[in-house]
């Protein structure tokens, strides 16, 4: 009887340890921003109105996770520069989306911070990304809430080439941020 035992709890154990949770972003409270500064260094270029969604994995306490953002919602304030943003620069019409894919970092459950390696994917081009991310999970509730922060060099992309307009031209990199709400996926397991 106790071999009986311990073998159910050691494939209950094993079992629970192979369970992947799948974390949905809700979009509509996950918005995505970015701040570039001009040359001359007074100027700040700010851009809105973009939407992150994907899924995390949360298997033990190691995350991995595919997000992505449509471009076409971004704004900066002044349609001549969007246009430019969106037309020239990125070319949405055939590049319309931005993924960053995260895999392997260690997280615990409460609110913590946490730095992170990433990679980016622009306009066909993946490169690395570093960043810091603010982090407050909770298993029993199904929800996580938080706030990533990371660095865009812009001439890791050459075909997005350093947008430049009337002679102020952007600094080479570019701070995005991306606030983002989370729910556990009701009865779904990553397998």
């Amino acid at each position: 009887m106790k071999r009986f035992v311990l073998a159910l709890a050691l494939t209950l154990g094993a079992a629970t340890l192979a369970h992947a949770d799948v974390w949905t972003v809700t979009g509509k409270d996950s918005p995505v921003s970015f701040v570039a500064t001009g040359k001359p260094g007074f100027l700040k270029i700010r851009g809105e109105g973009a939407q992150l969604s994907g899924d995390a994995k949360l298997e033990g306490d190691v995350l991995d996770g595919t997000f992505k953002v449509a471009l076409a919602p971004l704004k900066t304030g002044i349609d001549l520069r969007d246009e430019h943003m969106k037309e020239k620069y990125l070319d949405v019409a055939k590049y319309p989306t931005a993924t960053l894919t995260i895999a392997g970092l260690k997280v615990g459950a409460g609110e913590k911070d946490y730095d992170f390696d990433g990679k980016l994917t622009l306009k066909d081009v993946e490169k690395p990304v570093k960043g810091t991310l603010h982090l407050a999970l909770d298993q029993a509730s199904g929800k996580a809430t938080g706030n990533a922060v990371f660095t865009v060099k812009i001439t890791d992309y050459p075909s997005i080439g350093v947008p430049s307009h009337l002679g102020i031209t952007v600094a080479e990199s570019v701070e995005v941020t991306v606030k983002f709400v989370t729910e556990k996926a009701a009865g779904v397991a990553a397998k």
